[in-house]
């Protein structure tokens, strides 16, 4: 499993439609999985998303198991689910041309020593 990619649809997460979001168990998902995730599963009594930004509803709580650990998730709604923005910057670093890495100092000189001994 690429640690890039969502881990329903096997898709490169970006910083658009597919942008990493992550549950309290440490897994990730991407927006578009997200959003299909939360229409599809029953969550206490509201069927669509639509529903979820109503007044009426604000009570009602998001409850579903991650699709990878199975691990029960809570939410109070669709909004407090965090994107993951740690595995966004890792992205933009994978996404920049090697030389503006070097340049940003994103790799250290004492990684780049370490990656060349251990190719030795």
């Amino acid at each position: 499993m690429n640690l890039l990619n969502c881990e329903i649809c096997i898709e490169p997460f970006n910083e658009n439609e597919k942008s990493p979001y992550v549950f309290h168990c440490g897994h990730s998902i991407c927006h578009s999985c997200l959003k299909k995730f939360i229409q599809s599963t029953k969550i206490n009594e509201i069927v669509d998303e639509e529903h979820l930004s109503n007044s009426l509803y604000n009570n009602k709580k998001i409850q579903f198991n991650c699709h990878t650990c199975k691990k029960s998730l809570i939410y109070s709604n669709k909004e407090e689910i965090p994107k993951n923005f740690s595995l966004l910057d890792i992205i933009r670093q994978f996404n920049k041309p090697s030389y503006e890495i070097f340049k940003s100092g994103a790799i250290k000189k004492e990684f780049l020593t370490w990656i060349f001994l251990k190719l030795l």
